[in-house]
């Protein structure tokens, strides 16, 4: 097994996650470093253990046993406004417009600019 904590600058470190529910195993000896600004997806049919746990044992809501986990520290300075004006503008926002007025495509546009504006160091979607 590659060993990946304590890489350099990774948003994301995990190694040797593994979590078993019962006799079920989850998740086997998943190691992975994800760098900053880097766009990282799982794959996988519903039920493999993407979201439900390996997301929620990387960010720490399930205690995986064995393996080691590390993320960045969440707290941040806020909106940038700058940057969520030229999201808006990219994204072709009309902040005018009542949002119960927006298409699905259009309200996950302001999901993602609220999300990417935050200038958070680490983003989870699921």
């Amino acid at each position: 097994m590659h060993s990946v904590i304590g890489e350099p600058h990774a948003a994301v470190q995990a190694t040797g996650l593994s979590k078993r529910f019962g006799r079920t195993l989850a998740v086997d000896d998943l190691s992975l470093s994800v760098p900053p600004g880097e766009v990282f997806g799982f794959l996988g049919p519903n039920g493999a253990g993407k979201s439900t746990t390996t997301i929620r044992s990387l960010l720490g809501f399930l205690r995986p046993r064995p393996g080691r986990r590390r993320w960045p520290d969440l707290t941040g300075p806020g909106i940038d406004p700058g940057y969520r004006a030229e999201l808006v503008r990219r994204f072709e926002i009309d902040l005018g417009k009542p949002a119960r007025t927006y298409s699905t495509g259009n309200r996950w546009k302001v999901v993602l600019v609220a999300a990417f504006a935050s200038r958070a160091p680490l983003l989870v979607m699921d």
